[in-house]
């Protein structure tokens, strides 16, 4: 997929999609890639999809939070995924994707290694993690539900629980009062 400056909703016309049950709600989910494992996210809280730019360091941050750029004139904290989900972390290049997601009016940008499809599954294909066997300790409170498309698993992650408290971290800190 081209992660040129393009939202993903005009970008992809066509997604891959399991056979509908009668009866069932579907969900769309971008499908992207950690360490050769898939991940998704609810279309719906992402809003586009950038390449690589400069990230600015912020200092006084988890190590999970890169820094922030400048989206057309708006500051975004950024966290690296692969370090949020205690995967070891890699070199970022220039074609590296930052999905910008929403949660209400917040932006944040989330580092993937690729992003790979738009699929849609019925709400059947999805089992919570303590379902699917999944221990919720560590890094695994970031999911919030397994996905099956064929013999393909997919974790599905809950942006709240993955961004954390990185929007108000990543922000201006005033300097302390001199007295």
């Amino acid at each position: 997929m081209d992660v040129g400056r393009t939202s993903v909703l005009s970008e992809r016309t066509e997604t891959s999609r399991a056979p509908q049950s009668r009866g069932t709600a579907r969900h769309t989910l971008v499908v992207f890639e950690l360490d050769d494992r898939e991940f998704a996210l609810p279309i719906g809280d992402i809003a586009e999809i950038v390449p690589m730019v400069l990230i600015t360091p912020v200092p006084e941050v988890p190590p999970w939070v890169e820094g922030v750029v400048n989206l057309r004139g708006r500051v975004i904290p950024v966290i690296d995924l692969r370090t949020r989900l205690g995967i070891e972390p890699r070199p970022h290049e220039l074609n590296t994707p930052i999905l910008i997601a929403e949660q209400g009016t917040k932006k944040l940008g989330l580092i993937a290694d690729a992003v790979r499809d738009v699929i849609e599954l019925d709400e059947d294909a999805f089992e919570t993690p303590t379902e699917a066997g999944v221990d919720e300790t560590g890094h695994a409170d970031a999911m919030s539900s397994v996905g099956r498309l064929g013999d393909r698993l997919i974790v599905v992650l809950d942006l709240t629980r993955v961004a954390g408290d990185a929007a108000p971290l990543a922000e201006a800190r005033r300097a302390p009062d001199v007295g």
